[in-house]
């Protein structure tokens, strides 16, 4: 009997503890789902609340172009040989932003991309990046920059216009043609500039913005401590650039040829480089580039190989320069690089400019540099207007956009940029008189 009373205490005791056990382990479960539950619901909301921000960002970047091509459209019937509604009002607008470009993939295909997932085809999806391209450059082409897009509702694979921005207050309009190509259309954004009048002195933190310059002005080095003044312009939409110099009385002004160029690029007052540039561009505009110096995909011939130069994107005729004072060693036609100029210089470089459509200079000529050698074209193994700037130097290949320190800079303004320089000079001089 006492050993059945016993065992009855301990199967008790033992059931007791069971149970404990058994509700704790239930209580624990029901805690761990509820935990996981609280983190799924927590995670819905985090992803409703970034789409509805998405939305709400989205909607306002259409809004923005819906309203920039209702302002131009006007203007974009204009232009010669377009295929456009007479009111962009039945178009669908929407917009797409290129997304993350990895380090070793063009930039096209990110274009592309974005625009495949906005409902674009991929023919026209490519003829597009391939124009972008043309028109920004491969650097041009940045994560999140926007494209807009506004096709008719019953066919939007096919986008009547397609814009995106050159900067922050220049856009390109791509409009569609009778040929079903596309035409660009610039604008450029009116924004209220604003001038600041900035008095200092050579070590400060504006200075070192401009130390080379202050150096150059001061025939050597700029002594720490010297007083100077600079007039800081503000774009209207936060960008500061510095215009204008004043070092010792010696006065200095910023150029800006409106496609951009180089920051901190100044001019005397009679259109003369402060800092003497060591090579001239060799297109009379900002050089977008499209294709780089090493291995890359043949356009033509589909296959990986190394591109020997550097592409630049220009219409048609656009004049060729002459990168520095040289010989001409070749004037020729070749059936891969079409027409062709080759320039010895005196530094041991030999500058090679191909794809020409015309050549301007002979074998054996003198050139300055500056000096018109060709026009810009199609000709050999080419798939669009382009120049294809190639340097050698001890007979082997160099990248040419390690040359361009001051490339944008040009030792003499003249023409058309003088006029527009002493535009410039006189709307800053009105606001230093230091």
């Amino acid at each position: 009997m006492k050993n059945t009373a016993l065992f009855c205490f301990f199967f008790l005791v033992t059931l007791f503890a069971q149970t404990n056990a058994n509700n704790s382990l239930e209580k624990t479960r029901v805690e761990r789902e509820q935990s996981i539950e609280k983190v799924r619901l927590e995670q819905r909301a985090f992803t409703q609340s970034r789409q509805a921000e998405f939305d709400r960002f989205k909607a306002q970047r259409d809004s923005a172009f819906s309203a920039l091509i209702k302002n131009q459209w006007q203007t974009y019937l204009k232009v010669p040989n377009v295929s456009l509604p007479k009111s962009p009002d039945a178009l669908s607008k929407s917009t797409a932003a290129i997304p993350q470009i990895a380090a070793d993939e063009n930039p096209d295909i990110a274009i592309i991309d974005a625009l495949l997932n906005a409902g674009v085809s991929e023919e026209k999806s490519v003829k597009i990046a391939l124009e972008i391209i043309d028109s920004l450059g491969i650097d041009g082409i940045q994560k999140g920059q926007v494209i807009g897009i506004a096709a008719d509702e019953s066919n939007p694979a096919k986008p009547v216009v397609v814009t995106y921005e050159i900067n922050n207050r220049e856009t390109i309009a791509l409009l569609q043609t009778k040929s079903d190509d596309y035409v660009y259309k610039e604008t450029i954004e009116k924004t209220i500039e604003t001038f600041t009048l900035h008095r200092g002195a050579v070590g400060d933190s504006v200075s070192r913005k401009i130390l080379s310059t202050l150096n150059a002005m001061a025939n050597g080095t700029a002594k720490n401590g010297s007083q100077f003044s600079a007039l800081v312009k503000n774009d209207g939409r936060g960008k500061t650039e510095i215009v204008a110099i004043n070092h010792n009385g010696t006065k200095a002004f910023a150029f800006n040829d409106v496609r951009g160029g180089a920051s901190n690029v100044f001019y005397t007052s009679s259109g003369a480089a402060v800092i003497k540039p060591r090579y001239s561009p060799p297109l009379g505009i900002r050089l977008r580039k499209t294709s780089g110096f090493g291995m890359r995909s043949h356009p033509i011939l589909k296959r990986e190989q190394k591109h020997l130069g550097v592409d630049y994107a220009a219409p048609l005729g656009t004049p060729v320069y002459a990168i520095a004072d040289g010989v001409v060693i070749k004037s020729a036609f070749d059936r891969k690089m079409g027409n062709y100029v080759a320039i010895r210089h005196s530094d041991g470089l030999t500058s090679y400019y191909l794809h020409l459509r015309e050549r301007g200079i002979k074998n054996g000529s003198d050139v300055t540099a500056g000096q018109v050698i060709g026009r810009v074209g199609s000709t050999g193994t080419s798939t669009g207007p382009h120049l294809h700037l190639g340097i050698k130097k001890n007979n082997e290949w160099q990248d040419s956009e390690k040359i361009w320190e001051t490339m944008d800079a040009r030792p003499q303004l003249s023409g058309d940029r003088l006029r527009l320089f002493n535009e410039q000079v006189q709307k800053y001089s009105v606001h230093f008189q230091s």
